[in-house]
């Protein structure tokens, strides 16, 4: 479309530090009556270690599955695994609230080590019985930028697809680079809880996605720049 990127990788993503619970889980699936996933890399290590112990996708056929967007549901039916529900907003919240009849049913959550606890609490509150695996571990990576006041400097505006973005790039920048950064420049934010963890960082949000996709946040920029044309 135009514009030029500077890409800067904040995340690095790991696999658990044991498979232990995760292989408990797959040896169990049948037990369970939901799997929730809540992002394509929990997709993507999950299958990976139920491929790794010698299952099929097909194993995952009996309990039904839910994701929490568009996203993550392709990478799913790619992978051969069937979809059962994806709220019509694409939020963690609405998957929560959305997944149909869940009172005394035991769901499955594979997710990071960081995930936000606020899924499991509202899948609780409806009655489920809720069991979370990490299936992967989200770290910030080791070497420091080099001159990142330099490199922020030069942009118009930071791309955050996800609240753990926002705080390495606060780690990796330090904290009074991102407090200088953000008096001269704004952030573009997939969701409503990945700009509230901006704001709380100093970093004033000028876009928030109004479909929380990346197209969705490509799509809020343009429109972005177009009312300041």
């Amino acid at each position: 479309l135009g514009a030029t990127t500077i890409e800067l990788p904040s995340l690095d993503f790991w696999p658990p530090t044991s498979y232990r619970e995760v292989d408990r889980a797959i040896e169990t699936i049948e037990s369970y009556h939901w799997i929730l996933f809540t992002s394509v890399n929990g997709v993507h290590f999950f299958l990976n270690r139920v491929s790794e112990v010698g299952r099929t996708p097909e194993y995952l056929a009996n309990p039904k599955v839910g994701a929490v967007g568009p996203k993550t549901a392709e990478e799913l039916e790619k992978r051969g695994v069937r979809v059962n529900f994806v709220p019509a907003k694409y939020l963690t919240e609405e998957l929560a609230a959305g997944v149909p009849g869940i009172r005394g049913e035991r769901i499955l959550l594979p997710r990071s080590d960081i995930s936000d606890k606020a899924l499991t609490t509202r899948l609780r509150k409806r009655g489920a019985r809720v069991k979370e695996i990490v299936v992967y571990r989200t770290v910030t990576p080791s070497q420091k930028l080099r001159k990142p006041a330099r490199v922020v400097k030069e942009a118009d505006l930071i791309l955050f697809t996800s609240p753990s973005s926002v705080k390495n790039f606060s780690r990796l920048i330090g904290n009074d680079d991102a407090k200088k950064w953000a008096s001269s420049t704004a952030a573009a934010c997939i969701g409503p809880v990945t700009a509230s963890t901006a704001k709380k960082h100093g970093i004033p949000v000028r876009v928030v996605a109004k479909e929380h996709t990346v197209e969705g946040l490509i799509s809020g920029i343009v429109s972005s720049f177009a009312e300041v044309k």
